[in-house]
C-alpha cells in the first residue's frame, strides 16, 4: 500500500506542475496577447513565488496540528480550481491574482507529500519514494507541451486559455481517487522513537540545528536551476537557440522525461548503496554529487551556439537528469532534521526559498532585457547545486559509522 500511495503522491504532483508550467509553455503567446515584455513576464514568477512562500508557511504548519488526508485533498481542489480559472482571464490584473492564488495552494503539495513519504516509508526508501513524488514534476512537464500542442493554435488569440481548463478540471478526479485509496490510518502519524524524543519537540528548536541552515543552502541550490527551466526554458529555447515554437514543445517533453528518470535514478542509487552496507550518509552523497555534476553541464548548453542547436540537445537532457534527481536526496535530508515538525520544516524551507526564487526570476527577467539574450541568466545557475554538495558535506551532521540505515 505504501508505494501505491507514493504513486498517488506522484499524480499530484503531476497535476500541480501542469497547472504551474502551463502559463511557461503559453507564455510567449500570453505576452503577445497582453502585449507584454519579459520584464512583465518576470513579475507571474515574482507573484507566484510570494503565494508560494506565504502557502508554504500557512499548510506547512496545519498539515502537523491538522488531518493529513483532508487537508490533501482539498489542496488538490483548491490549486485545480484556480487553475481553471486562470483560463478564464482576459487581462493581466486578473492573471497575476490567479498566479498568486495558485502559489498559496500548490505550495502545500510539498508539506503533505514530504510528511506522507516520511509516514509511510522506512529512512532507506525514502529517497526513492521523495523520487517519486517529486518525478511527478517532470512528468506534469512533459505532459503541458504536449497538451499546449494539442489545445493551443499560436495563430489564433485566447487559445491559450483551453490548457489551463482542461488540467484544472482533471484534478477533481484525483481528489475523490485520493479520499477512495487512503484511509485515516494509512497516512497517521507513527510513534515517537527514543531517537527522535532526543531532538527535542519545539519549532524553534529548529533554529538552533546547523542542519537546518544547511538545508536553507541545498534548498536554494537544487531549486536554482530547477526554477530557471520551470519559468524561462521555452523562450531559451525559442529566443537563444532558434527553435520554432513546435520544436520546443516537444525539445520540453523530452527535458521533463529524462528529469523524470533521474528524480527515480537518484532515489534508486541510494537505496541500493545503502542495503548493499554503506551509510545513509554516504549512499546519498554519492547521488547527490552525481546529480550536481550533470546540472552543472548546463554551461556546456550555453556556450553551444544557435547556429549548432542540434548539438544543444544531449547534453540538455542529461542536465535535466541530474537537475531533479537532486531532489530526492534534498529531502531525505530534510526529513531527518524533526520527528514532530516535518510539515512547519517544509514549509519554512519553502518559505524562504519561495523568497530567494521570486528573487531570482525577477533579476532574470532585468538581465534579460538588459543583455537581450537568456545565456547569462541560465550560465550562472549551473553551478548551484555542486555549492549545496559542499555545504553539505562539510557542515551536516553525520550519524556514527556504525549506523547504516537507521537514520530518523
Amino acid at each position: 500500500m505504501k508505494w501505491w500511495i507514493c504513486g498517488l503522491l506522484l499524480l499530484a504532483t503531476t497535476l500541480n506542475y501542469m497547472d504551474r508550467q502551463a502559463l511557461s509553455q503559453t507564455s510567449t503567446q500570453i505576452l503577445e496577447d497582453f502585449g507584454l515584455n519579459d520584464r512583465d513576464y518576470s513579475k507571474f514568477g515574482l507573484f507566484f513565488n510570494v503565494g508560494f512562500g506565504i502557502g508554504a508557511l500557512l499548510f506547512g504548519w496545519l498539515v502537523d496540528k491538522g488531518n493529513l488526508r483532508w487537508i490533501y485533498a482539498g489542496l488538490v481542489l483548491g490549486w485545480s480550481m484556480v487553475g481553471f480559472a486562470t483560463g478564464y482571464a482576459t487581462a493581466f490584473v486578473p492573471l497575476i491574482v490567479c498566479r498568486l492564488l495558485l502559489g498559496i495552494f500548490e505550495a502545500g503539495n510539498w508539506p503533505c507529500g514530504i510528511l506522507t513519504v516520511k509516514r509511510v516509508l522506512k529512512p532507506e526508501e525514502r529517497s526513492l519514494g521523495n523520487g517519486m513524488f517529486q518525478s511527478g514534476t517532470a512528468l506534469g512537464a512533459i505532459l503541458i507541451p504536449l497538451v499546449v500542442f494539442a489545445l493551443v493554435d499560436p495563430k489564433e488569440p485566447r487559445t491559450w486559455q483551453l490548457p489551463f481548463r482542461v488540467i484544472g478540471a482533471i484534478g477533481v478526479l484525483w481528489v475523490l481517487l485520493w479520499l477512495i485509496v487512503v484511509k485515516e490510518r494509512h497516512v497517521a502519524p507513527p510513534p515517537s522513537t527514543p531517537s527522535e524524543a532526543k531532538r527535542g519537540d519545539s519549532y524553534w528548536d529548529l533554529w538552533k540545528d546547523r542542519r537546518f541552515y544547511v538545508l536553507i543552502v541545498v534548498i536554494v541550490g537544487v531549486n536554482t536551476p530547477w526554477r530557471t527551466f520551470s519559468e524561462w526554458l521555452p523562450r531559451f529555447l525559442q529566443k537563444s537557440k532558434g527553435f520554432t515554437f513546435e520544436e520546443s514543445q516537444l525539445i520540453s517533453s523530452a527535458f521533463y522525461l529524462s528529469a523524470d528518470v533521474g528524480s527515480i535514478i537518484s532515489g534508486i542509487i541510494t537505496l541500493y548503496l545503502a542495503r548493499r552496507g554503506r551509510s545513509l550518509f554516504s549512499s546519498r552523497m554519492v547521488s547527490f554529487v552525481l546529480c550536481a555534476a550533470l546540472t552543472a553541464l548546463l554551461i556546456l548548453v550555453v556556450a553551444i551556439p544557435k547556429e549548432m542547436k542540434w548539438w544543444v540537445i544531449p547534453p540538455l537532457m542529461l542536465v535535466a537528469f541530474g537537475t531533479l534527481g537532486s531532489f530526492s536526496t534534498y529531502f531525505a535530508f530534510s526529513q531527518e532534521v524533526s520527528s514532530k515538525h516535518q510539515g512547519k520544516v517544509t514549509g519554512t524551507l519553502g518559505l524562504i526559498n519561495s523568497i530567494c526564487m521570486g528573487l531570482l526570476v525577477r533579476v532574470q527577467g532585468e538581465v534579460i532585457e538588459l543583455t537581450k539574450s537568456y545565456d547569462l541568466a541560465f550560465g550562472l545557475t549551473a553551478l548551484a547545486p555542486l555549492i549545496a554538495v559542499v555545504v553539505v558535506y562539510f557542515f551536516w551532521e553525520k550519524a556514527p559509522a556504525s549506523d547504516k540505515t537507521s537514520l530518523n
